[in-house]
């Protein structure tokens, strides 16, 4: 069963699907499809997952798309994040942006998979600061950087404490020519890299060039397509209308004029 709460009345069919599952475990299982902004606001439903939140699990599964927006900890919705992952057996975040804006917000999602393992903001940045060195090795070899970059890159790893006696580090100081010259083995090789960071089992990170096979590639073209002289005279109106509005010199008045033609070129009704 598929619901899609967003236009209820305060998710009034989320909330009857899950006081079901409560009373009649043996039912049929259900699967919703909602939006944090609509679940935010149905203040039945988290009264509800409130109050199991310790007693028993509401969810199976619980999936955040767009997880990025969940990386600052004290917004409504991170705290719903919370919620969700303390009534589901099992929660994934998953996101296509990059998280670049410093470790806080890296630690905050980590904290939302796991507030046992990553309770603490001064051991992480402590954790963070022992596996820089071989973080900088895994970049240089991913970006296919000059191998001098990357030599030096492996001299500081190995200079390193907690990487001096790594079998696999010193291994790459024998192999780096090979790895460097094999798209699949610097693909292998960083792969390795990163399975050694604390936080491994807890992040998959999949990068399109690390695709190998059957890799789809884009071929852009312009395809010309003629108006009618209905939709000729309407595009060329518009346009007139919009030049007579101001100063064509103005930037703004020319970013307005480009706007409106693309709508037009896309869906002139």
């Amino acid at each position: 069963q598929i619901v899609s709460p967003q236009n209820d009345d305060n998710g009034t069919s989320l909330l009857n699907l899950i006081q079901d599952s409560l009373t009649y475990p043996q039912r049929e299982n259900f699967v919703v499809v909602v939006s944090l902004e609509g679940l935010r606001t149905a203040d039945k439903i988290k009264e509800l997952m409130e109050q199991n939140r310790d007693v028993r699990k509401i969810f199976d599964l619980v999936i955040i798309d767009e997880a990025h927006y969940l990386r600052n900890s004290s917004t409504k919705s991170y705290e719903l994040g919370e919620l969700l992952r303390n009534t589901s057996d099992g929660f994934l975040l998953l996101s296509a942006t990059p998280i670049q804006t410093g470790s806080e917000n890296f630690y905050n999602l980590l904290r939302l998979l796991s507030d046992e393992e990553f309770h603490n903001k001064t051991n992480f940045e402590m954790q963070l600061a022992e596996i820089y060195p071989l973080v900088k090795l895994a970049s240089s070899i991913d970006e296919n950087a000059d191998i001098g970059i990357v030599k030096d890159s492996l001299k500081a790893t190995l200079s390193s404490p907690s990487y001096q006696n790594d079998s696999d580090i010193r291994e790459l100081i024998q192999t780096i020519g090979s790895v460097m010259k094999s798209t699949q083995k610097r693909v292998e090789t960083v792969s390795r890299i990163r399975s050694k960071y604390f936080y491994d089992r807890f992040v998959t990170r999949t990068r399109k060039r690390d695709v190998i096979e059957n890799r789809t590639e884009r071929k852009v073209a312009a395809i010309n397509y003629p108006l009618s002289q209905i939709e000729r005279d309407f595009y060329q109106q518009v346009t007139a209308y919009l030049k007579s509005k101001g100063d064509q010199a103005n930037a703004f008045n020319n970013f307005s004029l480009i706007t409106r033609q693309r709508q037009m070129a896309s869906c002139m009704p």
